[in-house]
């Protein structure tokens, strides 16, 4: 499952980030759920985690990239929903 798919399937994504109005706390909540994400995936992957816990700029770059990546799905989702 690739990672964007593993932060959607995060209990709390659908109620905290997706149908969350308010940016400040979705981010917060985003970023929690990746750090859950990662830390999960550092079983599998170390040198992903090790680049993900210690490299602020492949953080930066991962997060924003998942968070776009989540943020596409949802809408995909949001208008199937609404036809």
């Amino acid at each position: 499952m690739s990672l964007s798919k593993q932060i959607q399937a995060h209990p709390d994504y659908k109620t905290k980030v997706a149908e969350n109005r308010d940016s400040q706390n979705r981010d917060l909540a985003f970023k929690k759920i990746l750090d859950d994400v990662m830390a999960q995936q550092r079983k599998k992957e170390l040198e992903l985690y090790k680049l993900y816990a210690k490299d602020e700029g492949f953080y930066t770059a991962l997060y924003n990239m998942m968070k776009m990546m989540t943020e596409r799905e949802d809408l995909k989702v949001f208008s199937s929903q609404n036809k």
